[in-house]
């Protein structure tokens, strides 16, 4: 039956093992300041949304290869119009279901790409102002 007390031991024991040098078992794990874990929000969330908005352009772009329809390339300038006047691969219009599916798509693509600006601008203004910060603090 396990203690407090052998519990507390074995511990020491290990913590003895690491002052020793002893690193195979165990690890010094340096928990960051919460300061800099909140810096890093913004590169973590807009990794996440690269990978939504990658996501969602597949899915559109799968939708249509299924369907034959080749030449919209998700993403460009004026693909949601040219949706209207797509061909499948043996020269019939696109189903409204179809049509309907992929422009739901697209909004939750359009939000995404919103987002990916909004948290790009944060990061450009929380740089901005570090480095206004270290300018003041080096003169």
């Amino acid at each position: 039956m396990k203690t407090d007390r052998v519990d507390t031991l074995g511990l020491l024991r290990v913590l003895l093992r690491l002052e020793r040098g002893e690193t195979e078992m165990t690890r010094v794990i340096w928990v960051p300041a919460p300061a800099i874990e909140d810096a890093r929000r913004h590169t973590r969330e807009r990794e996440r949304l690269v990978s939504e908005r990658t996501a969602h352009r597949n899915r559109i772009q799968g939708l249509l290869a299924a369907r034959g329809v080749t030449a919209i390339k998700v993403g460009a300038r004026d693909w949601p119009d040219r949706l209207a006047v797509a061909c499948t691969g043996d020269g019939r219009t696109l189903g409204v279901a179809l049509l309907a599916e992929i422009r739901r798509e697209a909004e939750r693509l359009t939000l995404v790409e919103h987002q990916i600006k909004e948290v790009e601008a944060a990061q450009h203004a929380a740089l901005k102002a570090d480095t206004a910060l270290a300018a003041t603090a080096c003169s």
